[in-house]
């Protein structure tokens, strides 16, 4: 089962969607970061975050 995130997760994450998109960009890798693999694929699955989609090689 997939790990849900902290109180303290949520209230950052709350906190970083009231922000307009740009300064969303520049918070959310660092939020991310803080995350563990569990609790990344939560979110997946949640809809809150989708996958980068795969480099293509030229």
């Amino acid at each position: 089962m997939a790990e849900k995130l902290t109180p303290e997760q949520l209230k950052e994450l709350q906190e970083i969607s009231k922000l307009p998109p740009e300064e969303q960009k520049k918070r959310i890798p660092g939020f991310m970061k803080k995350l563990s693999p569990e609790q990344l694929e939560f979110l997946k699955q949640q809809g809150m975050i989708q996958q980068k989609p795969a480099e293509q090689e030229c």
